[in-house]
This record gives C-alpha cells, sequence and structure tokens, in this order.
C-alpha cells in the first residue's frame, strides 16, 4: 500500500516519455559497471554513471535504445544518471551521508528546473533496489530478493525522508 502510494506520488503512470525513460535507464544502468566498456574510457569518465552518460554521447550505437527513445525521455535519462552521480542512495540508506550532501541534491534538483527530477530520482532508487541481490540468481525468486518486509520498511522510510525536500 505505502509502495502503491508512492508510485501514485510519482506519477509515472501520467507520463509515458518519463515511463519510457526510467525503463530504459533501468536496463542500460548497469552497462557502466562492465569493465570492458568502461576501461575503453578514459580514467576521469570510468564511474559508472559517466560511463554510460559518456556512451550514450558519443557511441549511442552501444545502446540503440536511446536512439530511439524521444529526446525528453532521453533527457529525463541524462538527468538520473546526473543525479546518481552527485547522490549516491544506496550510501544515504545505509546512513553514511551527511546532511551536507542531503542539502546538496536540494540545491542540485532546484538547479535542474524540472518539477519531475526529485520524483523520478527517487522512483529510480526505489527500482535499483528492487534489484539489489538479483545476480544471485536462482530458479525461485519471486519479486525482489533484497526488499522483503524489513527493508522495505527503512527504503520506504528513506524515500519518505527524501520527499521532504520538496517542500
Amino acid at each position: 500500500n505505502s509502495i502503491q502510494s508512492f508510485i501514485d506520488w510519482v506519477g509515472i503512470r501520467n507520463s509515458r516519455t518519463n515511463c519510457h525513460a526510467m525503463l530504459v535507464f533501468l536496463a542500460i544502468r548497469n552497462l557502466g559497471k562492465v569493465a570492458y566498456i568502461s576501461q575503453q574510457l578514459p580514467a576521469k569518465d570510468q564511474e559508472p554513471c559517466q560511463v554510460v552518460l559518456r556512451i550514450m554521447q558519443l557511441y549511442s550505437r552501444v545502446v540503440p535504445s536511446t536512439k530511439v527513445t524521444p529526446e525528453r525521455a532521453n533527457d529525463v535519462i541524462r538527468m538520473l544518471f546526473e543525479t546518481h552521480q552527485e547522490f549516491l542512495f544506496g550510501q544515504f540508506m545505509q546512513a553514511e551521508s551527511s546532511p551536507l550532501t542531503v542539502a546538496q541534491l536540494h540545491s542540485y534538483l532546484a538547479s535542474l528546473g524540472d518539477a519531475d527530477a526529485l520524483r523520478l530520482f527517487l522512483l529510480s532508487g526505489l527500482c535499483i533496489t528492487c534489484g539489489n541481490g538479483a545476480a544471485q540468481g536462482g530458479t525461485d525468486c519471486w519479486g525482489s530478493r533484497f526488499l522483503d518486509d524489513n527493508n522495505a520498511w527503512s527504503t520506504l522510510l528513506v524515500i519518505e525522508a527524501l520527499q521532504k525536500l520538496e517542500e
């Protein structure tokens, strides 16, 4: 119920462009973690989010989904990668972020001038969290390996805390 309320708050169901962008973002985000790909770039561009941004910019044929994505959706995809570079959602969940980093996230999102930026960033954080543990594989995986009853509550508390940045 709380997750459904959050999804309603994000409004992803009302925007085909944002939904498309989110799906592409989630589909391509792990390309940045592939050593063979990242090692093809200069050292300054080898952080996972930066790898994907550079691929989108310089080698778009490697991510054909971005070639058929409307430009507004590609803007959202870039915004998500850039925001994940600025603020590490997982570190915040583990209480490894300082209040300063939250203030910097707030300033960064305000500078974007996009009313949906915070909402989409939080949804992408939830989606990424849902995928935690997926690499363990197995045929008995029904739903998220990470987002069980205990972790779901802490994840929702993190999201609730960050939702206050919109106020």
